[in-house]
């Protein structure tokens, strides 16, 4: 497989003759759980259109934001919690990848694998761009106050990628300088080895690196669910989450201007 030299970058075009990696099967997204990770939680039950608050915290576990979601219909992941949103922030351009004012964003995320996958959609088409994953603790979901809480914990690597074959390794140096080499090595380790195996699922199409994996709940979201002042409450993170149309101050993100990059 090529390897393009623009930051960490692993380019495949149509045509390219490519040496992969160890194959992973378009089924196998398993991934044994490093004892340096978070112990796995396994999800409750919850049905399609439940309503959950999500909550991201930094490396170091402090609370980041809190943004509210739906849950999506999951057929055939029992182990995965998949919600449904939309980007409200301006135009990001990560090379290989863009989020535009309005993409769809189906959020996926693992009770048991280290890891969750953001799949960007094209509002008119519903055609997939592309997926950003972040390595992270295994998610869990907490009950908390009217609505269950999912929670998941960042930790540093990102990996990006296109159904066209972009893969592009994010946040090395944020790993580096956090000096976790040094203070816990084998979760330093852990890390690098769980980005490879997303690097890997991403480069085979598996779970939930597959266009068509994950459908929305509806093929057009009814503009009147993104309230516009919600939104720009949440402008500077990830975007207004579906609310069933209800949403208000106490389920957007808890801090409004200066909200850190999603990336």
């Amino acid at each position: 497989m090529p390897i393009t030299t623009t930051g960490t970058v692993i380019q495949h075009r149509p045509g390219d003759s490519m040496q992969r990696a160890p194959s992973v099967s378009h089924h196998d997204h398993s991934f044994p759980l490093d004892p340096a990770f978070d112990s796995m939680v396994p999800f409750p039950d919850l049905s399609p259109g439940t309503r959950i608050e999500i909550v991201k915290l930094d490396p170091a576990g402090e609370h980041v934001v809190t943004y509210p979601g739906v849950v999506l219909p999951n057929p055939s992941e029992p182990d995965w919690l998949i919600t449904e949103a939309r980007w409200v922030k301006r135009t990001v351009d990560l090379g290989g990848l863009t989020f535009h004012t309005g993409d769809r964003l189906i959020e996926i995320f693992s009770a048991g694998a280290p890891f969750n996958c953001f799949a960007v959609h094209d509002p008119e088409t519903d055609e997939l761009r592309g997926w950003y994953a972040n390595v992270t603790h295994p998610a869990r979901v907490e009950n908390y106050d009217e609505f269950p809480r999912l929670i998941w914990h960042d930790l540093y690597l990102d990996v990006v990628g296109n159904p066209s074959g972009y893969l592009s390794l994010r946040d090395e140096d944020e790993l580096a300088e956090s000096g976790l080499e040094q203070t816990n090595p084998a979760l330093y380790a852990a890390i690098v080895r769980a980005a490879g195996h997303v690097q890997k699922l991403m480069a085979n199409r598996s779970f939930p690196f597959q266009p068509g994996a994950v459908q929305p709940i509806s093929p057009h979201t009814p503009p009147e669910w993104v309230n516009p002042a919600v939104g720009m409450a949440c402008l500077g993170y990830y975007g207004i989450h579906l609310f069933n149309g209800n949403l208000n101050a106490r389920h957007t993100c808890s801090a409004f201007p200066g909200l850190p990059s999603p990336f």
